[in-house]
C-alpha cells in the first residue's frame, strides 16, 4: 500500500508539473500509457485509503521544504487535463 501510494503521489506531481519529468519517463513518453493508467485508477477495486495518500503527501511536502497544492487539488489537476481514451 505504501509503495502504491508513493507511486501515485509521484505520478500526480509529474502530471501537474510540480515535479519535473525525465526525458526517458515511460509513463509520459509511451502513447496513451498515462491515460490507461488513469482509467485504471478510476476503477473501484484500485483505490487506496485516503489517509495513506494524505500521510505520504504530507511527508513529501515536508521533505521538499515548500508549500504545495493540497492533495485534492493535485489529483483534480491531474485528471482535469486528461483527454478522452477514445483516441488510444
Amino acid at each position: 500500500m505504501i509503495v502504491d501510494g508513493c507511486f501515485l503521489i509521484q505520478l500526480f506531481r509529474k502530471c501537474t508539473d510540480v515535479q519535473p519529468r525525465g526525458s526517458d519517463d515511460p509513463l509520459f513518453n509511451m502513447d496513451c500509457m498515462f491515460h490507461f493508467l488513469c482509467h485504471d485508477l478510476l476503477l473501484l477495486e484500485n483505490q487506496l485509503p485516503w489517509f495513506v495518500l494524505e500521510t505520504l503527501y504530507s511527508l513529501v511536502l515536508a521533505y521538499s521544504g515548500g508549500p504545495g497544492p493540497s492533495l485534492s487539488i493535485l489529483i483534480l489537476d491531474a485528471f482535469k487535463h486528461l483527454p478522452s481514451l477514445k483516441h488510444c
